[in-house]
């Protein structure tokens, strides 16, 4: 039925609408993808990649595609909303599923990955988490504040959700020997499915431009040990350099989490972009190429419905929420303009 739904939307002229609310606001939508696969995973499914080269088919025929890093050079809004596509993690999928469509199509990519868990080849800590919960369905997981929980027998996507939502506030350094435990329960092929660095050096080599998403993946807003922060923020962008020969422009904040300190950080260190996870988008504004600095919001796009991802990256999603919502949507994006300006 939704399938359905957002297929009748499609078909009927919403996304001109969409279209023209983009440009004439003079928006700039930054979307945001994990995995591109045909596996299953219920508590975080994949994209499925005919579907993923469906919405890039779409979307490479009715927007302006850009690498974000080069947004700085754009002095006039485009005749088409303005897009840019931004990966994170690292997942061997983007090699082997998303590359391939990439060049097929042209578009341009930015791919935003954590350097040591690539050099452990170990995943992010949400994913450790999500692959435990699977395996040990009916059993009790003991948070690392000694609290246990009842894994459902059929575990499901809200309460991995709601997990993580928990574990967010844990102090960051008891959260990751909690998880590196977990990590130790798990079947080491389960963990394996993030590239390598002569993948990503492929990558590089192809125009997909490698930036920072932390060095171990953290909950930056919690470390408050500063050379912790250092290493998790600086380290990062010092190992990509190493590997790939170029020196990442782009920042993206793991779980769009930061606070003053690892704001500040991030934007003395050099980043001249700064992802965020808002589901909003910015407008166009020629101020940010005299600064060389910008703070964004990102939209994430993980449904397999592409049609309805369509929708989303143009906007229908986030305008609904704003009439529902509008207080919510008008403080998230204020908490963004405050961003930028740490």
């Amino acid at each position: 039925m939704r399938e359905y739904l957002f297929s009748v939307l499609t078909s009927i002229g919403i996304p001109a609408i969409l279209k023209m609310m983009r440009i004439r606001n003079k928006e700039v939508t930054i979307l945001m993808f994990h995995r591109v696969s045909d596996e299953i995973d219920p508590l975080w499914s994949p994209l499925p990649v005919a579907k993923f080269e469906s919405l890039i088919r779409k979307l490479k025929k009715n927007t302006a595609l850009i690498p974000l890093q080069e947004i700085f050079n754009i002095k006039k809004y485009p005749a088409k909303p303005l897009v840019a596509v931004s990966f994170d993690d690292g997942y061997r999928d983007f090699y082997e599923n998303v590359l391939p469509i990439l060049k097929k199509y042209q578009v341009p990519a930015h791919h935003n990955i954590c350097p040591g868990l690539i050099d452990q080849q170990l995943l992010p800590w949400t994913q450790i988490v999500n692959i435990y919960l699977q395996n040990n369905a009916g059993t009790t997981i003991e948070l690392p504040d000694g609290q246990p929980i009842k894994i459902d027998e059929s575990v499901n996507e809200n309460f991995f959700l709601m997990l993580c939502g928990q574990l967010y506030n844990i102090d960051s350094n008891k959260l990751m020997q909690w998880v590196k435990r977990l990590a130790m329960k798990i079947p080491a092929e389960k963990l394996d499915v993030l590239m390598s660095w002569e993948m990503i050096r492929e990558c590089a080599d192809s125009g997909v431009h490698i930036g920072s998403h932390s060095l171990t993946h953290q909950n930056l807003s919690r470390i408050t040990n500063e050379n912790e922060l250092a290493s998790e923020i600086t380290e990062s962008k010092l190992r990509i350099k190493k590997e790939t020969g170029n020196e990442p422009r782009i920042f993206a904040f793991p779980n769009g989490l930061y606070n003053t300190e690892s704001m500040r950080m991030v934007k003395n260190t050099g980043y001249e972009i700064i992802l965020l996870c808002d589901d909003l988008v910015s407008s166009f504004d020629n101020d940010y190429i005299e600064n060389r600095s910008y703070v964004f919001p990102r939209i994430n796009i993980s449904r397999p419905q592409w049609q309805e991802e369509y929708l989303r990256s143009l906007g229908l999603h986030q305008r609904l929420k704003k009439l529902l919502k509008g207080q919510d949507v008008a403080r998230a994006q204020q908490n963004i303009e405050t961003a930028a300006f740490l």
